[in-house]
């Protein structure tokens, strides 16, 4: 499908646009913020064509594969 996702701040990447990735797949750094007593956040979005869809149900959806498959 025409999927597209954005993983934000990161550090470094590993993969380019257009590359296709495989689950568990490190596609980059997170960055963390020495100056914000390390901080570590990630900002996930997904999108389908131009809407955007809720990334937990993936990720649920996800978790429960690896725990039953």
């Amino acid at each position: 499908g025409n999927y597209r996702s954005v993983y934000s701040p990161l550090k470094s990447i590993k993969v380019k646009q257009g590359d296709k990735v495989t689950a568990k797949q490190a596609i980059g750094t997170i960055y963390t913020d020495s100056s914000e007593d390390n901080k570590t956040e990630l900002y996930f979005q997904l999108y389908k064509d131009r809407s955007i869809l809720n990334p937990s149900l993936w990720l649920a959806q996800w978790e429960w594969i690896t725990k039953h498959c």
